[in-house]
């Protein structure tokens, strides 16, 4: 018919970057190229959709529930890309041109096993993307042309038709159960597509993905809790699951070969869709639908073990008037949230799983540095971080045996168990500013606890080594982004960022001579952590927009990296804003950002935890604003938004 709309003209590829798992795939044959792919109603098939270029016409064929081939292909008009099972599952519901020639689309209804065809829809515009609400009793639809086309509803015989949505484009309408409210993708006035929830008979519309990413199809799951979608929110195109009132927004993996909608099976549990392969064939793919605390249940407040659990301060993407940042402990799976402080910045763990440490927001004029303990008791203010930033810097040796801390020009040390901050020897005079403005810029402590590393305060700076046996410091030189210790008195460190400059991953030795370990292009590199073993780093590598002042989209790479050979190996495809490694490195826990925007703007994200020996990311906290973090990400000076429980 002249308009097979959303034919795959490049076969765009890369590999499965979450590991989802995939409960089976089906191949398309030759000269085959499969369009679309919809459950029947009682979960015991899966219909396709598929295109033979040689004859040039359309079929159907069936899959079984394991993807198992059931019988022949059924030939059918020359169609849309797009198809509906009737509720009985007995026919489908078709745009063609009525007569099987080129022309004009009608909605069709048509009988798979008699290929007996009823006309529900013609107009003299183009009528597609039909889709039948649960109870069989609605059909809803898109007619007119590309870009100026209305969204309609009528009977399910066609009758009664009625405009709901007008002049847009529009693409991928999904009823909920109950037949009441409509999803579906349209352009605002900017061009972007973004996704929307109507309410059919009082028109109530909601939009409801985030500004700036750019929606694809859109499917609402048949226990109604959740609305699946294509956006794109880096550089590849990435699958999401989100409530229907708007919250809840979950990466569930990346996948630039699905193309079309997702259809969910009558379970929930399964999604399938159609995807190109890297030899550029088409296949009808299920996946598992992903775990996790979003995916499964809501996160409850409750108590939360201390050993093991997670500490995040809360940046909801939606909108809190009150800009609380409140600190909450959760466990390792997400899903059960004890909340410790009303606002907080900066924690970290303390030895014995004891508590955090974090910086006190709501104090005013001054903000403190507390101890959020385990054991019941009050909070212990340990320092008055002054009227300054909130984000000096904290850090415990590996052994829980001492406490530095640098904020307000001030460098200190505590010893445990109760950790009475004193300044620290050897650095009073005209430097202690200086190095304690180094400090905020970070601390690490050297693996055996006989001191810590200082700085860069900001990217491009030099950083200092404190000895405390000595109660010396000793300046590292360069123009380093970041330093980080190893086994053995060795230093990893960061040089250079961004796309004119050329960034590089260097060994600092014992007695200060670098020696270069990896080009990482050009990006901003971001030290997220060493194993344990001190053989493999794992770094964040961010690419800015092209376009920074703009609404774009940022991209990114998960990556270790061989300290012996220099290898660098891509483990995923984010733009991880922040990270940090497990005490047993085992595990990776990332900020990672959705879509980049202005300075100031909200920027949607999740944190995540990522297993390093099997790929598995599982999500953490979800409808997180990625914004300030971001920010200090992009400049190569990353920030602690969370810690691992020690």
């Amino acid at each position: 018919m002249g308009k097979i709309i959303g034919r795959l003209a490049l076969a765009l590829w890369a590999p499965c970057l979450f590991a989802q798992e995939i409960r089976w795939e089906v191949r398309a044959g030759a000269d085959e190229e499969y369009l679309d792919a919809r459950w029947t109603p009682d979960g015991s098939k899966v219909w396709c959709l598929l295109y033979r270029e040689e004859k040039r016409e359309n079929a159907l064929r069936c899959l079984g529930v394991d993807g198992t081939p059931c019988g022949d292909p059924v030939e059918i008009p020359l169609s849309d890309n797009r198809f509906d099972i009737s509720t009985d599952g007995a026919s489908v519901l078709l745009s063609c041109a009525s007569d099987g020639k080129e022309g004009n689309a009608d909605l069709v209804l048509r009988r798979i096993d008699t290929g007996e065809t009823r006309t529900l829809v013609s107009t003299p515009a183009d009528d597609r993307e039909g889709v039948l609400s649960p109870d069989g009793k609605r059909l809803a639809y898109v007619s007119g042309e590309h870009r100026s086309a209305s969204l309609w509803v009528a009977g399910a015989d066609g009758g009664s038709p009625r405009e709901i949505a007008e002049r847009s484009w529009y693409s991928s309408a999904s009823w909920d159960p109950e037949g009441k409210r409509l999803c579906y993708v349209a352009e605002d006035d900017s061009g972007t597509a973004r996704i929307h929830v109507r309410e059919v008979d009082s028109g109530e519309d909601r939009t409801l993905s985030p500004d700036g990413m750019q929606a694809g199809s859109c499917s609402w799951s048949r226990d109604g809790k959740w609305i699946a979608f294509r956006g794109l929110a880096d550089s590849l195109s990435h699958s999401f699951l989100m409530r229907p009132d708007g919250t809840g927004l979950i990466r569930t993996f990346a996948d630039t070969r699905s193309q079309a909608r997702y259809a969910w099976s009558p379970d929930s549990r399964s999604l399938a869709c159609v995807t190109v392969m890297a030899d550029g064939t088409s296949a009808i793919t299920c996946y598992a639908v992903p775990e996790g605390p979003a995916a499964n249940q809501e996160t409850q407040d409750g108590k939360v073990d201390p050993a093991g659990c997670l500490y995040v301060v809360s940046l909801p993407f939606r909108e809190d008037p009150a800009m609380k940042v409140p600190l909450v402990r959760l466990s390792p799976d997400g899903r059960t949230r004890e909340r410790l402080a009303a606002s907080a910045w900066c924690p970290v763990g303390v030895p014995g799983n004891r508590g955090t440490l974090y910086a006190a927001l709501e104090v005013k004029p001054h903000m403190e540095l507390r101890w959020a303990r385990t054991d019941g008791t009050p909070d212990n203010v340990l320092r008055d971080l002054g009227t300054g930033r909130a984000d000096g810097a904290w850090a415990f040796s590996v052994d829980g045996a001492w406490l530095a801390v640098a904020s307000a020009g001030a460098l200190l040390l505590g010893k445990g168990p109760d950790y009475a901050l004193e300044a620290v020897a050897g650095t009073t005079g005209p430097e202690a500013e200086a190095l304690a403005g180094a400090a905020e810029g970070g601390i690490t402590w050297l693996p055996d606890g006989s001191g810590f590393l200082l700085g860069p305060r900001q990217a491009g700076g030099a950083a200092w080594r404190y000895v405390m046996e000595e109660s010396r410091y000793e300046t590292i030189e360069g123009e380093w982004s970041q330093v980080v210790p190893l086994p053995g008195g060795a230093v990893l460190a960061t040089e250079g960022a961004g796309p004119t400059m050329e960034p590089k991953l260097s060994r600092i030795g014992v007695a200060g001579k670098p020696s270069k370990i990896a080009e990482l292009g050009t990006t901003t590199p971001l030290i997220l952590g060493v194993s344990p073993a001190g053989d493999r780093a794992f770094l964040s590598l961010l690419s800015p927009p092209a376009e920074p002042e703009t609404t774009a989209r940022n991209t990114g790479r998960l990556v270790s990296v061989d300290l012996a050979t220099g290898e660098v190996k891509t483990l995923l495809h984010a733009a991880v804003m922040a990270g940090e490694i497990s005490h047993d490195g085992k595990r990776l826990l990332l900020l990672e950002a959705y879509v980049h925007r202005r300075a100031g703007d909200r920027v949607p994200g999740a944190v995540t935890s990522f297993d390093i020996a099997s790929g598995r990311e599982v999500m953490i906290m979800d409808d997180y604003d990625v914004g300030a973090v971001g920010m200090a990400a992009m400049l190569g000076m990353p920030i602690r938004p969370f810690a691992w429980g020690r």
